[in-house]
């Protein structure tokens, strides 16, 4: 039985409530469905996939996390064999 992560009612109701600016974009939901579906994700994951600008997805990735919806784990860009951050999923 294969299952298929999704986000709950609950969550999308609070992202679309939420004060924080730039969660109301469809950029957002998408990159919130995204990391949900994979379990986490890399700003060049996201931004791949999407097929939307780098600095959209950072955007609303940084709205996400100031708005207690993904937590992130520092990283580098990934250039030089530095580990890349990784952004998953606020229990």
């Amino acid at each position: 039985m294969t299952v298929h992560p999704s986000i709950s009612t609950s969550t999308i109701l609070a992202v679309f409530a939420s004060d924080e600016p730039g969660l109301r974009s469809a950029a957002a939901y998408a990159a919130l469905a995204l990391i949900t579906e994979r379990g986490q994700s890399t700003i060049e994951e996201v931004f791949t996939e999407l097929k939307i600008s780098r600095e959209t997805v950072q955007s609303v990735l940084r709205a996400l996390e100031r708005g207690g919806f993904v937590m992130v784990e520092r990283g580098s860009n990934g250039r030089a064999g530095k580990k890349r951050s990784i952004y998953r999923i606020t229990p």
